[in-house]
């Protein structure tokens, strides 16, 4: 086990660091817009459906511990936008999964599923506060949608953060494209998820969507 471990750490800033080799010696293409959802390649449609700085309730209110502690927390919304096609989501695809986060001084973090310690010490009695929260899908049905919330604690953070990039696929492991939810100014967003909560209008939101994809430099032909 101890081999294993050692192997997965050491990769994988390997390959972050290809990536970023490539990312300088060649040219990005980078497109941005306004808006809170990726139809990606697998056909299905990936959504900040909100987020802030708050509690989650996770026990009807006025129950012990029924607001969890502190938090940065993201919802998000999976559809399978296939017309004909039952599939499994390529991205965000496990709730035991982390998706990364980097502010905007370069710092990485890891938005994560809630534990035990955030919803007062046992799940006796607890939901997420989303529809389906403790449903873990496999493959979906044409249409079919799913929840999902995770979070940061907010002593996670550093100071001064200003933005923070939400990456459905990075760079890391030679992909030639990334895709990242970019929020302006994250933590000034103060609001609790509470249970049917309506999900605001994508335009409350300050996010951006963005793409970045490498493309081979251009081989000067010589003379």
């Amino acid at each position: 086990m101890r081999r294993r471990t050692f192997s997965l750490v050491f990769v994988v800033p390997v390959l972050i660091g290809c990536a970023a080799l490539a990312r300088g010696q060649g040219n990005t293409r980078i497109q941005e817009e306004v808006g809170n959802s990726f139809l990606m390649d697998d056909n299905f449609e990936y959504s900040v459906a909100d987020y802030g700085v708050g509690r989650f309730q996770v026990r009807p209110a006025g129950k012990e511990n029924s607001l969890s502690p502190q938090v940065f927390w993201v919802k998000f919304r999976i559809v399978n936008r296939a017309e004909h096609s039952i599939q499994r989501p390529r991205y965000v695809a496990s709730a035991f999964n982390p998706i990364r986060a980097t502010d905007n001084w370069g710092n990485n973090y890891w938005l994560r599923r809630p534990e035990v310690s955030e919803v007062g010490g046992n799940w006796h009695g607890a939901t997420l506060p989303i529809p389906d929260a403790e449903e873990s899908k496999g493959a979906y049905k044409p249409g079919e949608l799913s929840w999902d919330l995770r979070i940061i604690h907010q002593k996670d953070f550093v100071e001064s953060i200003t933005e923070l990039r939400i990456y459905l696929v990075g760079h890391e492991y030679n992909n030639t494209k990334s895709c990242y939810f970019k929020i302006a100014q994250p933590l000034a967003r103060q609001r609790s998820l509470l249970r049917d909560q309506a999900d605001p209008e994508p335009s409350e939101l300050q996010i951006k969507l963005v793409t970045e994809t490498l493309q081979a430099p251009v081989t000067k032909r010589k003379h």
